[in-house]
C-alpha cells in the first residue's frame, strides 16, 4: 500500500518524520522504501538518518524521464533539483 503520511508530507525529510511513530507502532523493523531512480539514493540517505533504529532497505524504480532527459523540460528540472539537493541539502531535503 502507500504511505499514509504521504499526503500530508511535502519533503524528503518529512515523510520518515510523519511515518516513524506509525512504523514503531506495527513494530517494523525494515522499511522497503521504493522511490524513482534518481531520487533513491538521497531518499534512503535521509530515511536512515531520520529512522536509525530501522533498516532500510532501498529500491529504485524506473524513472519516467526519457534517455534523453535534457531534452524534455520536466525531466530536466527533476533531474536538476535532484542533484542541487544533493549538493545543497535544505532542511526540506
Amino acid at each position: 500500500g502507500t504511505c499514509p503520511a504521504r499526503h500530508r508530507s511535502r519533503t524528503t525529510v518529512e515523510v520518515p518524520r510523519d511515518t516513524g511513530a506509525l512504523l514503531r507502532q506495527h513494530d517494523a523493523r525494515v522499511v522497503l522504501l521504493v522511490t524513482g531512480a534518481w531520487h533513491s539514493g538521497r531518499a534512503a540517505a535521509v530515511f536512515r538518518r531520520e529512522l536509525p533504529d530501522l533498516e532500510i532497505v532501498s529500491c529504485a524504480a524506473p524513472e519516467p524521464y526519457p534517455e534523453a532527459w535534457w531534452t524534455d523540460a520536466e525531466a530536466t528540472r527533476g533531474v536538476v533539483m535532484e542533484v542541487l539537493k544533493r549538493v545543497w541539502p535544505g532542511p526540506g531535503s
